[in-house]
């Protein structure tokens, strides 16, 4: 839609934010396995069910978001925020324990699985949002929009992500995974400056109002 690079209000933002959340997200998760495994010496099997809480996390994510009392697009907003905070708190997480060589699995997976619950809390949320702002007619066109952003952001996270590792990669250390999560993690930090346009100003209004009495 016109205006998603400035991430203007309603529609623009909520597509830019679905960008931001996948590029953050699948350019991260891409090189746990290979952290662990090359660096740490983890089968890929046990790697493999780290990653898995991820998926555990998004899903739990999904259902507290289809369960939350938050209705509405300014409240629907609130969601996105919430989403994005727990995203870049996840990266931060597994930026500092790339640093750290002896990190427990355990606390890595808990890393994942807190990015994983705001992938699910705001991408999710973002699904509902595109529906809220556009017109029935608009339904197709808006959500083929939504997944142009899903693919582009996941594609240009994940390319990005292998050139740093490319430039930076040494064998034997964890330096490359640190620059990859770190900057991931300020772009998931983007999105919290994003996620409050994902409600149209007119709809912030409409819905501060105070109830009138009959």
């Amino acid at each position: 839609p016109d205006g998603t690079t400035r991430a203007r209000r309603g529609l623009p933002a909520v597509v830019l934010s679905r960008a931001i959340f996948n590029g953050a997200f699948m350019g991260s998760i891409t090189f746990v396995p290979l952290l662990l495994n090359r660096e740490r010496g983890v089968a890929l099997t046990t790697a493999g069910a780290v990653l898995a809480l991820a998926s555990l996390g998004w899903s739990t994510g999904s259902w507290w978001q289809g369960h939350s009392r938050l209705r509405g697009p300014t409240q629907r907003a609130r969601l996105v925020i919430r989403g994005a905070g727990l995203l870049t708190t996840g990266l931060v997480a597994l930026t500092v324990l790339a640093l750290w060589e002896g990190a427990p699995l355990p606390a890595l997976a808990a890393a994942l699985a807190i990015g994983g619950l705001g992938m699910g809390v705001g991408s999710t949320t973002l699904s509902v949002l595109i529906l809220d702002l556009t017109p029935e007619a608009e339904h197709g066109r808006a959500s083929a929009a939504l997944q142009l952003a899903d693919v582009l952001g996941t594609v240009i996270g994940i390319a990005a992500a292998t050139a740093l590792f490319a430039a930076v990669h040494r064998d034997g250390e964890s330096t490359a995974y640190v620059v990859i999560w770190a900057a991931l993690a300020a772009v998931a930090a983007v999105g919290l400056v994003v996620a409050p346009r994902c409600a149209p100003a007119a709809a912030s209004a409409r819905e501060d109002l105070p109830a009138t009495k009959p």
